[in-house]
C-alpha cells in the first residue's frame, strides 16, 4: 500500500482506534507520512500514550536527511502535543525544531516550515507564537522571494485578530508591492483565517 494511501487509512482509524492506527503507522516506510500517521494515533491515544507516540512521531521526523522535512512534519506531533494539554513537552519541542529551523534551504522553505510550526502551536498564545516570529524575521527576508513575501503576508494576516501589533510588525518589514498591500488591506478588514486543522476528527 503506498504511503499515502496507508497515512489516510490511519487518519480514519485513529480516533476509534489509536492502538491499531499507531500499528498501521509503523508500517509506513517513508519517514514524513510515518511522522503524521503516528502524530494521529498520538492526538486520539490514550493518555498515557500520547507522550510515547509522540516521540516515535518525532524520531520518525528526525530521520529525515533534510531539515525541512523534519520541521515540517514536526509539526504535526507538536499539534498532537498541543491538543492534548502536553503544554511543557510542547514548548521544549517547539525548541528543539525552532533550533533546526535555520538549517532549512532555501529561505522559502524555511518561511514555510515555520508558518506551519506557527499554526501547530498557535493555541499556547502569544509567548509561543513570539519564538517562531523571532526565527521567521531573523532568518527569512521577504524581499528575497515572492514565496516568503507571501508567507509573511498570510502570517500577518492569520496573527492580526490576536495580536496586531506583531502583524503589523511583520507588515512593516515587507518590501512594498502586492505582497504588502495585499497583507494590509486584509488586516484592516478585520479578518483573518484560522490555523490549519491538523487533525479533523474529534475523540
Amino acid at each position: 500500500m503506498a504511503a499515502t494511501s496507508t497515512r489516510d487509512k490511519v487518519c480514519r482509524l485513529a480516533p476509534t482506534d489509536p492502538e491499531g492506527a499507531a500499528r498501521l503507522a509503523r508500517s509506513i516506510d517513508e519517514p514524513w507520512f510515518r511522522s503524521q500517521a503516528l502524530a494521529w494515533a498520538a492526538r486520539f491515544a490514550a493518555d498515557d500514550r500520547i507522550e510515547p507516540l509522540v516521540e516515535e512521531a518525532l524520531y520518525a521526523s528526525y530521520t529525515e536527511s533534510d531539515p525541512y522535512r523534519t520541521v515540517a512534519t514536526g509539526a504535526w506531533p507538536l499539534r498532537a502535543l498541543v491538543e492534548r494539554g502536553r503544554t511543557a513537552t510542547a514548548q521544549r519541542t517547539l525548541e528543539d525544531l525552532l533550533a533546526l529551523a535555520p538549517e532549512v534551504e532555501p529561505p522559502a522553505s524555511r518561511a514555510e516550515a515555520l508558518f506551519l510550526i506557527l499554526q501547530a502551536i498557535f493555541a499556547l498564545g502569544r509567548g509561543a507564537r513570539s519564538k517562531v516570529l523571532d526565527v521567521l524575521l531573523t532568518t527569512c527576508r521577504p524581499e528575497d522571494s515572492w514565496r516568503v513575501a507571501r508567507i509573511f503576508q498570510d502570517i500577518a494576516w492569520m496573527i492580526s485578530a490576536t495580536d496586531k501589533e506583531a502583524a503589523e510588525s511583520i507588515v512593516a518589514v515587507m518590501p512594498d508591492g502586492r505582497w504588502k498591500r495585499q497583507a494590509q488591506r486584509r488586516i484592516e478588514g478585520g479578518e483573518s483565517p484560522e490555523p490549519r486543522q491538523f487533525f479533523w476528527s474529534a475523540a
